[in-house]
């Protein structure tokens, strides 16, 4: 850099080109301290070199150099991003491979749902379509385009029925998938294999839901399929029929929610759909 500067006549007179490029070298470099469990007391710099830009630092005793390109705002904004990270310990910690398939998810995550939820029946429903697509797949194979797929297959899929799954039921089941990453990213549920780092579902938007009943029953109808239906059903009909519950609060239903004096069914909010408390009228 100072090949060019040459002393003569009086040495002080020389001193100004010589102390001019030390102070071009100088601005062209920026020295910060890193204070962090990795990289603790290391220095960070970026600076230019034949019209190229580099950051220069230290992560675990290592020294690492990044060519940026000509752009020094950019160069700025990559040191800043390495000291934050290098701080918080973060930087270049790589992630083991994840072998961990979905099969494994989804029986350490059954377990934990029976435990914790009261809803876990549904989730099991949910599962067992999920492991249809999924079984044998790595969680890393699991993409938000995968899921996108899922949802194709699913809707020209064709219920026990003959009918195609509703929007609703589609998202009870994505619904579902999303718990199930975040019940392993949170460590809820234990998996030697590792997780990924990033949640597939994020990304993924849940289908407009327009299920819409056709028609209520008439009374003479009503009256007809009760006559037809084997007598163990009639008393879940009849309920259905007479107060509009759903057929899961129907199943669950027990004589203590039962208040014949004051002519209501109380349900607790574990017994209803919405999760919250309410009150059915009856007789």
């Amino acid at each position: 850099m100072f090949q060019n500067v040459r002393f003569t006549g009086n040495p002080t007179e020389n001193l100004e080109p010589l102390v001019s490029a030390a102070v071009r070298c100088v601005n062209e470099v920026l020295e910060l301290e890193i204070h962090g469990e990795e990289g603790s007391g290391g220095r960070m710099a970026f600076f230019k070199k034949q019209g190229v830009y580099w950051v220069d630092y230290y992560v675990g005793g290592r020294r690492k150099g990044e060519r940026i390109g000509p752009d020094k705002k950019l160069a700025e904004t990559v040191m800043q991003k390495r000291k934050v990270a290098i701080a918080e310990g973060k930087f270049l910690r790589k992630q083991q491979p994840v072998t961990t398939t979905f099969d494994d998810l989804a029986q350490a995550y059954l377990h934990y749902a029976r435990d914790n939820k009261c809803s876990w029946g549904r989730d099991e429903t949910s599962v067992k379509k999920l492991l249809e697509i999924f079984s044998g797949r790595r969680l890393t194979e699991i993409t938000p385009a995968s899921i996108e797929r899922y949802k194709t297959l699913r809707r020209a899929s064709k219920t026990i029925y003959g009918r195609c799954p509703t929007p609703a039921t589609l998202n009870r089941e994505l619904a579902c998938l999303k718990r199930m990453f975040n019940v392993a990213r949170k460590g809820l549920i234990e998996l030697k294999g590792g997780i990924p780092a990033e949640n597939p579902t994020s990304a993924v938007e849940s289908l407009d839901e327009h299920n819409i009943r056709d028609r209520v029953l008439t009374a003479e109808e009503f009256d007809r399929m009760l006559e037809a239906s084997p007598d163990y059903s009639k008393p879940i009909l009849l309920c259905a029929y007479y107060t509009g519950m759903r057929k899961a609060e129907i199943l669950h239903l027990t004589w203590d929610r039962v208040d014949l004096k004051a002519g209501f069914i109380r349900l607790k909010g574990a017994d209803s759909k919405t999760g919250e408390r309410c009150s059915v009228p009856i007789g």
